[in-house]
């Protein structure tokens, strides 16, 4: 229902929700739990700027209200 690419990425992250949820919130985390980045998604596909993190696995959660609830991990090169 919701697909993170490209994956491995680097600048930037695209977040694509299905049509019924088209909209939610995207939280990444490092891989110890600390949270690094929140967005509010209100578009069928969103694009992100993560120049600014690091190197390294991210686990990513998106949910919302409507019961979309997705996890994965998302590598930066």
């Amino acid at each position: 229902e919701a697909m993170i690419y490209p994956n491995p990425g680097s600048a930037w992250l695209n977040v694509h929700l299905a049509r019924q949820h088209a909209e939610g919130l995207l939280v990444l985390y490092t891989i110890t739990g600390q949270p690094v980045l929140s967005m509010h998604l209100n578009d069928i596909v969103t694009k992100i700027n993560t120049q600014h993190l690091p190197a390294g696995s991210f686990i990513y959660k998106i949910i919302n209200p409507e019961g979309l609830n997705e996890s994965g991990i998302w590598i930066k090169e």
